[in-house]
């Protein structure tokens, strides 16, 4: 029986423009991560309604053939009561949580002996562990702050573009937390929550 695999919203190519990635990376490990991302982070916010229509329209690379699901994903301005608002779409959200995971697997490799490390190649010296997780908490993030404003944009346009999409989908997932800070409230925060002030 064949897997159904999800098509691959983003290129590889797509990193770039938001975070520095070499032109030599392994294109299957980037693909294989922002295909998890896709699973684990899209489809819980836009829930399998909207996500499926979005796999059906979709067309490499990065478009879609209904421009209502283009303006999703790649971004626009729109006007909302009266003001303009630059809304940049899931692009650069998922290619931040996807550069997150790619960053936490980056030198991890399962051999046939099992998982295992290379910490240096030929051209460059090892990046301390710390550094990697600075590189992962800083994407997560951005991809947080992407992901607020593509709830505001969904909500402002629900009704007659994405009827479909509701705030339940954020909400209900234990992926996604809204927490309400007080002045004096001092509740850590997890990487992937959403803060509401």
């Amino acid at each position: 029986m064949a897997l159904l695999l999800d098509k691959i919203f983003i290129e590889e190519t797509a990193f770039t423009d938001y975070r520095d990635i070499s032109e030599h990376s392994d294109v299957d490990r980037v693909n294989e991560s922002t295909r998890e991302r896709q699973v684990s982070d899209l489809i819980p916010f836009l829930g399998e309604p909207l996500y499926l229509l979005m796999q059906y329209d979709f067309t490499r690379p990065s478009t879609f053939a209904t421009p209502k699901y283009d303006l999703l994903f790649n971004g626009e301005d729109y006007s909302y009561r009266g003001d303009t608002i630059r809304y940049h779409g899931l692009q650069p959200m998922l290619t931040m949580f996807t550069y997150a995971r790619y960053l936490n697997n980056l030198q991890l490799y399962v051999s046939r002996g099992g998982p295992v490390t290379y910490t240096e190649d030929d051209v460059s010296d090892p990046t301390v562990q710390a550094q990697i997780k600075t590189k992962v908490i800083d994407a997560r993030a951005m991809a947080v702050r992407y992901q607020q404003e593509a709830i505001q944009y969904l909500d402002e346009n629900r009704i007659p573009d994405y009827p479909t999409w509701g705030r339940s989908n954020v909400e209900n997932n234990k992926t996604f937390k809204f927490i309400k800070l007080g002045n004096n409230d001092s509740r850590l925060r997890k990487d992937n929550d959403i803060h509401y002030n």
